[in-house]
């Protein structure tokens, strides 16, 4: 029998990055932007999309020079919004991509779901 739990248990592992959930959280915009090189343009970029009305979260990949960010459900943030906060940090934007707030199928690894075997 601890051999099943064990082999199911890796097999679950596997397979959890190819898990599809409804309704988890997605990006609202990913951003394109030239000229970050290091964490305190990171933390520059945070700080200023931050400040804005209905954002909840940002996360800069400074190696992909990409942001993305989180808005609160019904909130209103335009490109150019987005455009004057990393800007008055001192960076240009090469790109907006906007997507929807709350898709309804996106494939994602669940890092709340309670554990399956239990001891």
């Amino acid at each position: 029998m601890n051999c099943f739990k064990l082999i199911v248990g890796v097999v679950v592992m596997l397979m959890c990055p190819f898990i599809v959930y409804a309704n988890g959280p997605a990006p609202y915009a990913t951003i394109t932007v030239k000229g970050m090189v290091c964490s305190f343009c990171v933390q520059g970029v945070e700080k200023k999309l931050m400040e804005l009305k209905g954002v909840e979260k940002v996360t800069v990949n400074l190696k992909k020079k990409t942001v993305l960010v989180w808005t609160a459900k019904n909130a209103s943030l335009s490109d150019l919004d987005m455009r004057n906060a990393i800007q008055s940090a001192g960076y240009n934007i090469e790109s907006i991509l906007r997507q929807e707030t709350s898709p309804k199928v996106r494939s994602s690894v669940d890092r709340t779901a309670s554990p399956i075997f239990s001891r």
